[in-house]
């Protein structure tokens, strides 16, 4: 947890100082102010030469982004609970600068001891969709793109995994006996509530982080074996705390 505490305050900090220099350009800057076809006000200025429209209602599709997350992939290899390893990446396209249809894939493996002596070794890939919306409003105009979003996701993962050394309590033979589950396959699904930002710190240069609460759809049967991790989610829980840190290029 202090890894993720650590981050969070660092990429604040980023984000305050974005924000301050934000201020200062729009003011140092002539702003003209036009009316759009639809009536809306749009507010432009001179950026090199170019004159820039920041805020026009009318455009639906302002670029892309792809970014990979180092987070959780740090979290994950600094873990103490077991040798685990996660990686993944993101693309999210922005459209009227308000809505940011994702979708996100990863790989995860897991080799952790688990309870009755057993040993658990997993391996599979994750795949999320969703969308997230900003909920920052800008008032002044700026080429700089910066946002505060929240967003939902439905996630899922299919892993290949074993179970090995599992000591079992045999009530015929009244002892204990070691069983092993091995080359079993599953696909977990699950949702996610996610809170995060944006920043662009230089042109195109993106950092952000996300916070994700994440509830598990796919729970097992009494009686069968299911994986101690889930790619993309984490420990086998009924809900689960995950947190990213990504660096990304905005197109």
């Amino acid at each position: 947890m202090k890894h993720i505490y650590r981050f969070i305050i660092a990429d604040l900090l980023v984000l305050g100082c974005c924000f301050s220099a934000w201020g200062q350009n729009s003011q140092e800057n002539n702003q003209d102010e036009l009316r759009g076809l639809d009536g809306s006000k749009q507010v432009i200025r001179q950026v090199d030469d170019k004159t820039i429209d920041a805020f026009d209602t009318t455009k639906v599709y302002h670029g892309c982004a792809v970014k990979l997350d180092i987070g959780n992939t740090i979290i994950e290899v600094l873990s103490k609970n077991g040798n685990r390893f996660s990686a993944e990446v993101q693309a999210n396209v922005n459209l009227r600068n308000k809505y940011f249809p994702a979708i996100e894939a990863g790989y995860a493996r897991c080799d952790q001891t688990v309870a009755n002596d057993g040993f658990y070794k997993g391996s599979g890939g994750f795949g999320r969709l969703g969308a997230d919306l900003s909920i920052l409003k800008n008032s002044t105009p700026t080429t700089w793109r910066n946002y505060l979003m929240v967003g939902l996701r439905l996630g899922g993962a299919v892993q290949k995994f074993e179970l090995t050394g599992v000591s079992i309590n045999d009530k015929y033979w009244n002892g204990a006996t070691t069983v092993d589950f091995t080359d079993r396959h599953r696909f977990d699904l699950w949702g996610e509530v996610t809170l995060g930002t944006q920043v662009e710190i230089v042109p195109h240069l993106l950092l952000g982080w996300s916070m994700r609460l994440k509830l598990l759809f796919t729970r097992g049967r009494e009686g069968t074996v299911v994986p101690w991790y889930v790619p993309g989610f984490g420990r086998r829980d009924n809900s689960a705390f995950g947190f990213n840190y990504y660096i990304g290029y905005r197109f």
